[in-house]
């Protein structure tokens, strides 16, 4: 089709003379091409688009990255490209291809026209920052995908909780409260709400050594590591009522590093903020 539609071009200046004659040839030419997947995708597309999503949803993301591929390779610059880069994005990331999200994520950032949309790779690029240990990219990545997203409506509730985490461990403490206040008032009744509510307030870290609803198996599990001056804590969440706790540290950086110290005898240690 676009080489017919090169043909025409073409066949349109044949007349034309002198040495610029070429030139405006390839002009046209590389103008039809790059119109080449632009507009809005046809149904069929869209409808592949959605069996990627599905694909994803089912817990299949090698299927979603596949029939996204496919989407993107013959509808780069479509209405639903930038939806395509998350898509894939996040399939990418269930596939452990951190690069790979991290491109398509940009990619959404940078072509969405839903501000929604953005906001969500935002939240998922502050993600993979944080696995990094990068404080800075996720500080902004979750202030941009606050700045997008609808305010009072899911996600945003996870990006405030997940700003006031990046907050604290960069030592702004106030910051965080401020956040952490604002996600409890609005969301009270959030998945989120609960985890804000043990780390509200908090000025120090720890390292966790394994977290019980009763005080009785917190107590065993500070006995099975006689070796270390461990503590057993009240935490005082719904779920979680006591914690085993070693340490008290004034940065997030000294409490990894002891918690990494810990992990031949202590595998699933933990830092976590304390008051």
């Amino acid at each position: 089709m676009v080489l017919g539609q090169a043909a025409r071009v073409i066949a349109q200046v044949q007349a034309t003379r002198g040495l610029g004659a070429l030139s405006w040839i390839l002009l046209a030419v590389l103008g039809v091409l790059a119109g080449c997947g632009r507009g809005p995708a046809p149904a069929s597309a869209v409808a592949d688009l959605a069996r990627a999503r599905q694909a994803y949803e089912r817990g299949e993301p090698a299927d979603a990255v596949a029939l996204a591929d496919e989407f993107l390779r013959h509808w780069p610059a479509s209405d639903q490209a930038a939806r395509a880069h998350y898509l894939r994005g996040l399939a990418q990331l269930s596939l452990g291809d951190e690069a790979g999200a991290q491109a398509d994520l940009e990619q959404t950032v940078e072509r969405a026209d839903a501000p929604a949309l953005a906001g969500r790779a935002w939240l998922a690029l502050g993600a993979l920052a944080d696995d990094r240990h990068d404080e800075p990219a996720a500080e902004r990545a979750y202030r941009a995908a606050l700045a997008a997203l609808p305010a009072d409506a899911p996600p945003a509730d996870e990006a405030l909780a997940r700003l006031a985490g990046t907050l604290q461990r960069t030592g702004q403490w106030t910051q965080a409260d401020i956040l952490y206040d604002r996600l409890l008032y609005r969301w009270p009744d959030s998945a989120h709400a609960q985890a804000a509510r043990r780390r509200i307030r908090a000025r120090a870290w720890t390292v966790q050594l394994g977290s019980f609803d009763e005080a009785w198996l917190a107590r065993r599990r500070r006995d099975e590591l006689a070796g270390l001056e461990a503590r057993v804590e009240p935490v005082g969440t719904e779920a979680v009522r006591y914690a085993v706790h070693l340490g008290r540290y004034d940065s997030c950086a000294a409490a990894r590093t002891a918690r990494d110290a810990l992990a031949p005898q202590v595998s699933d240690a933990a830092i976590v903020p304390v008051r």
